[in-house]
């Protein structure tokens, strides 16, 4: 009884101070659910949209179906963004606006809960003597309702407002930024330093789990990432870990849409008037994975098998004994609905990969 209580907290200290995560390049317990790889023109228009459903201002560009501004070409989606004044629409007041710059864009019609979502793009630019100003690819994920009411809706109860920003923003020293943050009805806790509520006003309160920057040549190809699961959310970058995040709200984000596009001005910082242009965002593809679910079943010793598992998400797993025994240079990882509980013969040799959690079922939400 002793062994199995120290056992048990041995797992906690796992999952509690877990500072890895396991991505579909080196875990095959994702399966790809939705992909584009730009090969064709038409899921420009079966696909995507190319504007938000509320607008096709942003900032102070305007998004356009222009084959100048967004098509698919040797395999890459081309995202351009050209100084030419460009008129706009606010579809939700319908005011007619005009930019002083067209872009690209592309809105996916499909929504999403939970899953890994994944870019990988470079930007191409002409010949700027330097760092570039004003100017930003961005890569996210942000909801326009479920078809009925729009992402204001008192509907949602909680956070009326989500949005999970993979890259944001690129400043001018090529330094993006990563966050996630919606706007709540209700009271939540206080678990993070940037986390705020005004009891007086809650329909205005922004919240942020956090805002993380980091500096990046985009003139070459990088794949972007993150891993949304109930309890937190893992950024990647190049298929490398960068930021873990336990948001006291994280289950409560409603489905969202993803989103690319390349638009300016970046934190109010508009291009220099010697900027040249145009600026392109070569996108090579964009994919969602899903996790497997067999929540029903509970794993014993007996019954395992490192060669054979079938890296489905389980009612709970036991290991130990014969079957328990890792090999060096072997990779595993597991998810249990329950728990993953290691007995007598549980071994990771030096030079072998493992990785247990906790995982909610019926949580690969698809709208």
């Amino acid at each position: 009884m002793i062994q199995k209580q120290y056992l048990i907290l041995a797992f906690n200290f796992l999952i509690i101070f877990q500072v890895f995560g396991q991505n579909p390049n080196i875990d095959p317990s994702w399966n790809v659910h939705f992909q584009d790889e730009f090969n064709s023109p038409s899921t420009l228009t079966t696909v995507w949209d190319w504007h938000y459903p509320w607008t096709s201002c942003i900032g102070a560009s305007s998004t356009t179906n222009l084959p100048q501004n967004r098509k698919v070409s040797n395999g890459y989606l081309e995202l351009t963004i050209l100084k030419q004044p460009t008129p706009c629409q606010n579809y939700v007041s319908g005011v007619i606006d005009n930019n002083q710059y067209s872009t690209g864009a592309i809105y996916s019609k499909a929504r999403f809960k939970y899953g890994y979502f994944e870019t990988k793009f470079r930007l191409k630019q002409p010949q700027n003597n330097g760092e570039v100003a004003g100017l930003g690819p961005n890569f996210w994920l942000f909801p326009f309702g479920d078809g009925i009411h729009d992402a204001y809706d008192a509907a949602f109860s909680n956070t009326r407002y989500s949005e999970i920003d993979i890259v944001e923003l690129m400043r001018s020293n090529f330094t993006y930024t990563f966050n996630m943050h919606c706007k709540i009805d209700t009271a939540a806790p206080k678990l993070t330093s940037s986390f705020t509520l005004n009891p007086y006003a809650p329909t205005t309160v922004w919240t942020s789990d956090f805002k993380r920057s980091k500096e990046l040549d985009f003139t070459q190809e990088h794949t972007f990432a993150c891993e949304w699961s109930p309890n937190y959310v893992i950024y990647y970058l190049d298929n490398q870990q960068i930021q873990i995040t336990d948001y006291p709200l994280v289950k409560n984000l409603i489905e969202m849409n993803i989103i690319l596009d390349i638009n300016l001005p970046t934190n109010g910082e508009m291009p220099l008037p010697s900027t040249i242009f145009p600026f392109k965002l070569l996108v090579d593809y964009v994919k969602v994975y899903k996790l497997q679910f067999d929540c029903s079943t509970s794993v014993i010793p007996l019954d395992f098998n490192y060669a054979t598992f079938d890296h489905k998400v389980k009612k709970s797993i036991t290991l130990g004994q014969q079957t328990g025994q890792m090999q060096q240079g072997q990779s595993i990882a597991l998810r249990a609905k329950d728990f993953v509980l290691m007995t007598d013969g549980f071994e990771v040799p030096i030079g072998a990969d493992f990785y247990a959690n906790n995982y909610e079922c019926d949580c690969n939400t698809v709208k």
